[in-house]
């Protein structure tokens, strides 16, 4: 990526991504690059909204509400990807739509909380820690179908999806099972816990980042989160 722009780098990014649809049979539209700004310079995030980037993605409430003001009118979706701390949800809800990150029930129920007293819904994914991994965000794939059950009673949130983020240091096939695992596990709670269900649904799977969003895509992705594959190395 040295001395490549960021243009440059989602035109390469296309590319990769129609190879791996094609493989896997899927269609263009059924996933969508959230580019992952943390770092990043307002300069950079403009570049990629002028290549095509829809969604931009942020990991800290702080740097979402600078750069959101920084932006202006610019029609973007912003969606929140990092841990989110419960002193933060005030900044987040009713702004952001869509937090990828729900893996507590106590945040669960301050984001259902905040988002009432606005009349609102709030979107949500729910982590799923699929490694078996220790000391790990996520919720441990096994307790997911309670944990699930558990949130659906909450009001003014609504589950779209799953996310998942695969432990470092993975070979390429361990981190293929575990988004095939993730897709499996949708499939699988999608019709226990909500079928029939009015509002909640999994349709959404976020998951693959710089490094493995081909794979991700053909294990069913329809979120795949990229930062510096997209914007280049970090600026802060």
């Amino acid at each position: 990526m040295v001395g490549k722009s960021v243009r440059e780098n989602w035109l390469e990014i296309q590319a990769e991504m129609a190879n791996a649809l094609a493989r896997s049979g899927r269609t263009q539209d059924s996933v969508r690059i959230v580019g992952v700004a943390k770092g990043q310079s307002i300069e950079r995030i403009q570049e990629a909204v002028a290549a095509g980037l829809e969604i931009v993605g942020e990991n800290y409430a702080q740097e979402y509400l600078k750069k959101v003001s920084l932006l202006g009118d610019t029609r973007l979706e912003w969606h929140f990807v990092g841990h989110i701390q419960s002193n933060k949800v005030r900044d987040l809800v009713g702004k952001i739509d869509l937090i990828h990150s729900v893996d507590r029930v106590n945040i669960a129920q301050l984001i259902g909380q905040r988002a009432t007293t606005q009349n609102r819904v709030q979107r949500i994914l729910v982590e799923i820690n699929i490694d078996d991994a220790p000391n790990k965000s996520g919720i441990d794939f096994r307790e997911g179908r309670v944990f699930l059950e558990a949130l659906q009673k909450i009001d003014g949130i609504r589950i779209c999806g799953l996310m998942a983020l695969p432990a470092p240091g993975r070979l390429p096939e361990e981190t293929r099972r575990g988004f095939a695992r993730l897709r499996q596990l949708r499939d699988q709670w999608s019709s226990e816990v909500f079928g029939g269900s009015a509002g909640h649904h999994l349709c959404e799977l976020s998951m693959g980042t710089s490094q493995d969003f081909q794979y991700a895509i053909e294990e069913g992705a329809t979120y795949i989160r990229l930062g510096t594959r997209l914007f280049g190395e970090r600026q802060g």
